[in-house]
């Protein structure tokens, strides 16, 4: 009752309508952050293994990792290094490297440990305790070598430059199995029974014989196969779009370029003992690097985002968020001593899959936008725990896109809390999963929370008084005969009218056009008032939902004016409306018409003056045939912009004349004038 009491208070002084953020599915808390936590298929966040970093590299990449159960090897680097971890040491010691080349794939055959270089196509023994190498073998064709395999009684390499597949045995003879398949083979997976390859930049999931040419098992949708696992009978493809050029090797350093991509599209494709294809998983935001075989599961190492998925081989569909490290990507898992540990590059990192369940773990939600300045309600978390086992909340609020020092402090609240947090755009949230147990866990299935955008004043842009004459009306005709003043025609033009409405021209008439905004987008109301010269104030009309006000000035004195425009949001704010004001310029309101004075006719010319005490004489013409056609005549000094000025017409000849003036607002007299004859 009482976070309710808070949640109202709080909505009293914000604008818009209130807002439900809800967060329920695997899709929407894909994007968070995993630490000792999963998230499964069901949308649901449990406890995960834990994963513990055991040695950090001080190199960008790691290209392949082999172990003999004592120690690891490494390919890290450029220069074609090697490294060795003992375990327990704590530091990954070189073993060697190379001068020119960089080391992609290593290998562990006969109790000896043998290392490719490229792009000169080379293998070497590599001495595990001093590190000497000895080349072995020199390749005839293949400038780069991506993978080794060692089974058996034989080593099998997968070469780019061209794309092959070799067997070597014992004595380093080379058995081509598949030549030129493809610009590069990037897999490999050898079992008892079957050789299976994967290309770029084809895509292609060869099976390879050595008696007969390489059958096709699918052309995948996508450009890279990087990994092959099989289990139960059905192969799983670990395929990525990234393109290669052709005459250059693969993108083995993903992780820069795919930040930088676009878009980066991965997938998992499986074929079956009938060779029949499928698309099992597709990812949009990252793609799927390594696998590695966990009792009746598939482990999946991605790149982009560094995650740890899990697939349940009898939920082919189905998989696990289990875990995510600080990295790029996750490149190799290498089985030791019964365990699993995986290398990443970006940076060059080993962790351990440890067996037990993390006792805590944290789900970081990614931060919610909600745009502009907002007020955050309430928190409603759905959550279970079991005795054991506990579950906590926290939240925090900032501005800043990436949450940084100027983000508040993350604020621990309770179930249907509303925390006290500033007004901002954004907002975070994370769930911490605390167990005593590791074979108990708590469970996090969703999240909503309420909000409001902060209402922020709307801001009046301008105060355009319009030239005198011009109205706006359902129904707004003009006289077809009626002189419009040049400015006010210019105006007119350039006027858009608001809906339902149309402009006109009438003498008399004045009206305002208020232009304003509003941040929030909120629907904004008008209140037009005439202030006089004096400092009178008289209020025309309040609260319009239209912009442009018109008026008949015929109803208040003549005299200097201006208006005053406010605009406020109350429709959608009340009480609590946001206002702004701002005034037009000063107008005159002129209700008097021009005077025409008369002087005698002299050598068949009229002369007459035109005197306004208000405003400036804009128009005079003259008609000799009774008022049906007139002649615009021009002051003597040639400009009408003044309210006194002379005229002199040329009627010799006509015994009658009619004068018609104009001022700029539209008024007008008419006189007779009398001709002269010579």
């Amino acid at each position: 009752m009482k976070a309710l009491t808070i949640l109202l208070i709080s909505i009293s002084v914000v604008a818009g309508p209130v807002q439900v953020n809800s967060v329920h599915s695997f899709s929407s808390f894909k994007k968070g952050e995993l630490n000792g936590v999963a998230l499964n298929s069901q949308g649901e966040i449990v406890m995960s293994h834990q994963l513990k970093k055991v040695v950090s590299m001080n190199e960008t990449y790691i290209w392949d990792i082999c172990s003999d159960g004592q120690n690891l090897f490494v390919a890290a680097g450029e220069k074609g290094k090697i490294y060795r971890y003992k375990t327990g040491l704590g530091e990954a010691k070189l073993l060697t490297h190379f001068e020119e080349g960089t080391v992609y794939a290593i290998c562990l055959y006969r109790g000896k440990l043998y290392a490719s270089l490229s792009p000169s196509g080379k293998i070497y023994e590599v001495d595990r305790e001093t590190g000497k190498t000895t080349e072995k073998l020199t390749l005839k064709k293949g400038k780069y070598i991506w993978r080794m395999v060692s089974h058996g009684d034989s080593i099998y390499v997968a070469t780019g430059l061209p794309g092959s597949v070799l067997k070597l045995d014992r004595n380093f003879l080379v058995t081509v199995l598949a030549k030129d398949v493809d610009t590069h083979v990037e897999s490999l997976l050898v079992t008892d029974s079957r050789i299976v390859a994967g290309t770029s930049p084809s895509g292609y999931l060869l099976e390879i014989h050595p008696d007969r040419k390489p059958f096709l098992l699918t052309d995948t949708p996508f450009s890279e196969i990087k990994d092959i696992v099989e289990v139960n009978g059905l192969l799983y493809a670990a395929c990525f779009n990234g393109k290669v050029k052709e005459q250059t090797p693969p993108k083995v350093k993903p992780a820069q370029e795919v930040k930088s991509a676009s878009v980066l599209k991965g997938g998992i494709v499986t074929v079956d003992s009938q060779n029949v294809p499928e698309t099992r998983i597709q990812f949009s935001t990252m793609a799927p690097f390594s696998f590695t075989q966990q009792g009746g599961n598939i482990l999946v190492g991605t790149g982009h985002s560094g995650k740890l998925l899990t697939i349940d081989t009898g939920k082919q569909h189905e998989l696990t968020i289990s875990g995510e490290v600080d990295c790029g990507q996750i490149i190799r898992f290498v089985q030791m001593n019964n365990s699993i540990l995986l290398a990443t590059a970006n940076p060059g990192e080993i962790y351990h899959i440890e067996k037990n369940f993390a006792l805590s773990g944290t789900f970081t939600s990614v931060p919610f936008d909600a745009g502009k300045p907002t007020h955050w309600g309430a928190f409603y978390f759905d959550s279970t725990a079991p005795r054991g086992s506990r579950t906590e909340f926290l939240v925090r609020a900032g501005n800043s896109a990436s949450p940084d020092a100027t983000w508040s402090s993350w604020q621990k609240i309770e179930n249907g809390q509303t925390p006290e947090l500033p007004a901002t755009t954004l907002v975070q949230w994370q769930a911490r999963l605390i167990s005593q147990d590791p074979g108990t866990t708590a469970t996090v299935t969703g999240v909503r929370f309420y909000y409001r955008e902060t209402n922020l004043p709307p801001v009046l842009n301008a105060v355009s008084t319009l030239p005198s004459g011009i109205f706006a009306a359902k129904t707004a005709a003009t006289n077809p005969d009626a002189f419009i003043p040049a400015q006010a025609e210019t105006a007119m033009g350039k006027l858009v009218p608001p809906t339902g409405m149309k402009t006109g021209f009438r003498p008399g008439m004045q009206a305002v056009l208020a232009r304003a905004s509003d941040p929030n987008n909120d629907k904004l109301r008008f209140t037009f008032v005439l202030e006089s010269a004096s400092g009178r104030k008289l209020t025309l009309k309040q609260n319009s939902e239209t912009a442009l006000y018109s008026m008949d000035t015929h109803r208040i004195p003549e005299g200097r004016y201006r208006f005053q425009v406010t605009v406020s949001d109350s429709k959608e704010n009340y009480p609590d409306a946001g206002t702004d004001s701002g005034k037009g310029r000063w107008f005159r309101v002129d209700h008097t018409s021009p005077t025409i004075t008369l002087q005698a006719p002299t050598g068949g010319k009229l002369a007459f003056t035109v005197r306004d005490s208000l405003s400036v004489v804009a128009k005079v013409e003259i008609s000799t045939d009774g008022g049906e056609k007139w002649q615009e005549v021009w002051p003597d000094d040639g400009i009408p912009d003044s309210g006194n000025e002379s005229y002199h017409a040329d009627i010799a000849g006509i015994k009658d004349v009619i004068i018609r003036a104009y001022d700029d607002h539209g008024n007008s007299t008419t006189v007779l004038g009398k001709g002269g004859i010579k």
